[in-house]
């Protein structure tokens, strides 16, 4: 007997609580973008755009989040804040399959807004989604406390069509449901989804009552209502819920002992995943994929799917890096919230009774000269006392800054090489019969590049705390430039030769700095490593050096890609800037690292264009020989 489709698909409802009233219809999305030029409005533009916005996630989620940016823009120009909220909310269901941080965080500034206005059908719709998002990050007992509130708060509303959505997450989620009670919710929610014809809706519940149909024996009847399913999603361009009853159907088909038609099923979902853009889809279609060929003890074919999902979890990570936050870094912003909102209620307090201290101090002044002097020196001295406690208040601030920063490094860059290694070591342990030499020297490379880069990110970060130590001393040491290069270039060379691109340096041997050793292999293999990375194939990484006032300017150009003006200026400013801590983490982290490395070593580093297109990377340092 097959799972059922609520514990097979949970991430389907994903596509149904975001959506609030109506199915997604093609032909709504297109009178909607043709009526927009009609719209005099800016109110209604905005909800136009956001409605589009929802409409899209039904097939190609990029659409949805260019129209939630567009309507937010407009929305925030004119203080809208009912548009801004329905933009949060489109900006989190666009990310929560991809970065769930994000997500996280756009749901709640939703949900704020929407409490603040009394919107209580929206705020429905909100618990609702962090209720799922809890879920599919197995917070199994907090997603069931949201969707509670959601249920219970719904009761109220005068338009119930948000109930039907509820009660099919309550359905996916509280797993522990009476069979009786289960069945009256889903009768419940079928005949508001009917009564509404939500079409999206009916087309889930018709997935759930096929795969019921199946499990209690009547397979025939359960395997026609789930391919009429089907084709009900392909007329109304639900692509999403064509993967969900493909997967559903696939899984019969492997319970029937019909491999080859259950495959096929899930090689058709994972085209669809794929042309329109589901993350979470292809994941679980690959990872499925590369369970069955385990299983049947096909290892090609395994090493196949593995490979596929090696790759697009190291594209998701990604995106989630680049996108700049993540959720630790959220929690605690929020808690630094509250700490200072509290802070504030307690010098308001402090304030009022230093009113009515001034105030008794002005009638007593007049009679006794003597106690007005003790009253002023007193107050000198909490005066003092308050410098003090500003000073302490600081020194606690920048403590908390690193520390926050600390743990974002750990989360960003620790956890995703060890979860390569895992992986690429079960592949080939348990392939290892079927691979070529060429393949095993290939995953061995791969294993040792990420050892090498991790050990390289842990030598650097262990110098960077140490460095943030009130007890550390910079104690600089006399270091050869051109061996230098080489040490710190050796964790490249794999990558660089597989590139085809060619190290020249023009580093006289005799040149010597005066830096801190782990500190300058840091800053150099950031460099070194941003180089080959976007450095084109069949290109060469230039290291130059060039003299002036007692210092070396060592040059690293490349020719890729290359940065904007606007990069360029803010590629060091997330550990200069207070404001930065929150928006530039990910990427930009290891060179903020260097810039700060570098101002202990009384040196900088800055970046520029290399002419013809590229990047130049130049550390300046103060040296002792040169030729």
């Amino acid at each position: 007997m097959i799972k059922t489709f609520y514990r097979l698909c949970l991430t389907s409802m994903v596509l149904l609580v975001c959506c609030l009233q109506a199915s997604a219809q093609l032909h709504e999305f297109r009178n909607l973008q043709r009526s927009l030029q009609a719209i005099t409005d800016s109110n209604r533009y905005v909800d136009a755009l956001n409605r589009m916005a929802m409409l899209a996630h039904y097939r190609y989620r990029d659409t949805t989040l260019f129209y939630a940016l567009k309507a937010k823009a407009i929305a925030e120009r004119h203080n809208y804040e009912k548009g801004i909220a329905d933009a949060r909310n489109n900006e989190g269901i666009y990310y929560l399959s991809s970065n769930n941080y994000l997500s996280a965080r756009y749901f709640n500034e939703a949900l704020s807004i929407y409490q603040e206005l009394g919107d209580k059908e929206n705020e429905t719709q909100l618990l609702m989604n962090l209720s799922v998002l809890l879920f599919t990050n197995k917070n199994q007992n907090e997603a069931l406390k949201y969707i509670r509130q959601a249920y219970n708060l719904g009761k109220d509303l005068q338009h119930d069509s948000i109930q039907s959505i509820v009660i099919t997450d309550m359905l996916a989620i509280d797993q522990k449901m009476d069979a009786s009670d289960r069945d009256a919710l889903f009768a419940k929610g079928k005949a508001i989804a009917t009564k509404y014809r939500d079409t999206a809706l009916l087309i889930s519940f018709a997935n759930n009552e096929g795969t019921q149909l199946y499990n209690a024996g009547k397979k025939k009847e359960g395997l026609e209502l789930l391919l009429a399913s089907v084709k009900d999603a392909d007329q109304t361009g639900s692509e999403y819920m064509k993967v969900a009853a493909f997967m559903t159907l696939g899984e019969i088909m492997f319970d029937m002992g019909r491999d080859v038609d259950g495959i096929s099923y899930y090689e058709r979902a994972l085209k669809i995943s794929t042309d329109y853009g589901y993350p979470e889809r292809y994941l679980q279609l690959a990872e499925r994929l590369y369970s069955y060929y385990r299983a049947k003890h096909m290892p090609a074919m395994a090493y196949e799917y593995a490979n596929l999902l090696l790759a697009k979890r190291a594209e998701i990570n990604d995106a989630a890096s680049k996108a700049g936050y993540n959720f630790l870094t959220y929690a605690l912003r929020e808690k630094q919230v509250a700490d200072l909102e509290s802070k504030d209620r307690f010098w308001n307090t402090v304030m009022i009774l230093l009113l009515i201290l001034f105030v008794v101090v002005m009638v007593v002044v007049f009679f006794a000269y003597r106690t007005f002097q003790i009253k002023r020196r007193n107050m000198r001295i909490q005066a003092k006392l308050h410098k003090a406690s500003l000073a302490r208040t600081q020194e606690l601030e920048e403590v908390d800054r690193f520390n926050t920063m600390l743990i974002s490094v750990i989360a960003h860059d620790i956890r995703q090489p060890f979860s390569t290694v895992l992986m690429t070591a079960e592949v080939f342990n348990e392939s290892i019969d079927v691979l070529t030499d060429a393949e095993k020297v290939n995953i061995m490379g791969q294993l040792k590049e990420t050892a090498q880069k991790s050990m390289m990110f842990m030598d650097g970060l262990l110098t960077w705390i140490k460095s943030k130590n009130s007890g550390f001393e910079y104690q600089p040491e006399e270091l050869h430039v051109a061996e230098m290069l080489v040490e710190a270039n050796a964790f490249f060379e794999l990558e660089q030769c597989r590139k085809s691109l060619k190290l020249v340096t023009e580093v006289p041997l005799d040149l010597v700095v005066l830096a801190h050793r782990n500190m300058l292999l840091f800053v150099f293999r950031n460099i070194l490593n941003n180089a080959t990375k976007y450095a084109p194939e069949h290109s060469a990484i230039e290291v130059a050096i060039a003299f002036t006032d007692g210092h070396v300017c060592i040059t690293f150009a490349d020719h890729g890609p290359g940065m904007t003006a606007e990069q360029r200026a803010g590629l060091f400013r997330a550990m200069a800037d207070q404001d930065a801590a929150s928006d530039k983490k990910g990427a930009g982290l290891a060179l903020s690292v260097s810039w700060e490395m570098m101002q202990k070593m009384q040196g900088k580093i800055s970046v520029d264009a290399a002419p013809g297109g590229g990047t130049v990377f130049c550390v300046l340092l103060p040296y002792l020989h040169r030729l």
